[in-house]
């Protein structure tokens, strides 16, 4: 998934399209934006509302409806926006960039989609198989992560910006504001240059977060 950085990026884009300025909106908003992430253990199957079936499977998407119904009704918050505004992402992310540039083999270079069973990686832009360990490592999955994030942290200004508490939460998944004020700082403190990616299309990745952000405008008129 996304990285906080994205994340924050992401929420950046659709306050901006909002036009909304009330700095207590933003800091909320933002905040429920990485909160998913932000957890003790374990607790990303809860706070992602994977089902038990998704959980099995190696494409995890959030369960959109059973977040609703749990906190449908609180909409108008903020921090449960930016909430939605992240499983909404992520479930963009998994169907647009994921299926286009990505297919999961086992070992007999079968089609796989149990989270057990993917064992090798085909990267389409280039054809090439990568063993699984290789491919979601620091040097290529995750590292375009750190390879990309000074590029949204200048695009966005991210670096201004001076998170304060916000009450707001969603179940108890171990989410604190220390925690998220701790993740987002060593984060910021890992930015690298951003150098020639390994596995992601930065130009893509914009296009994402702009086109998500108008979209998800239009489903949740302010």
């Amino acid at each position: 998934m996304p990285g906080f950085i994205i994340h924050m990026a992401a929420a950046e884009e659709y306050l901006k399209l909002c036009g909304i300025r009330d700095e207590k909106y933003i800091n909320d908003y933002i905040v429920g934006s990485v909160a998913p992430d932000i957890v003790e253990g374990n607790n990303k199957k809860q706070s992602h509302f994977w089902s038990d079936s998704e959980f099995t499977q190696f494409v995890r998407k959030p369960d959109i409806n059973a977040f609703f119904k749990k906190h449908g009704d609180r909409m108008n918050e903020p921090f449960v926006r930016g909430y939605y505004h992240h499983l909404i992402f992520d479930l963009k992310f998994l169907e647009l960039y994921w299926t286009k540039h990505f297919r999961f083999f086992n070992d007999k270079l079968e089609p796989a989609f149990l989270y057990d069973e993917v064992t090798q990686v085909k990267l389409v832009d280039n054809g090439r198989i990568y063993p699984r360990k290789l491919f979601f490592s620091d040097e290529m999955y995750y590292g375009d992560y750190t390879r990309m994030n000074g590029r949204y942290i200048d695009m966005y200004e991210l670096r201004n910006l001076k998170l304060k508490d916000c009450e707001a939460t969603i179940d108890n998944y171990g989410f604190s504001m220390e925690r998220v004020k701790g993740e987002i700082g060593k984060v910021m403190a890992q930015e690298k240059a951003d150098g020639r990616l390994m596995v992601f299309v930065s130009e893509e990745m914009d296009r994402l977060i702009v086109n998500i952000a108008a979209e998800f405008l239009k489903w949740n008129n302010i």
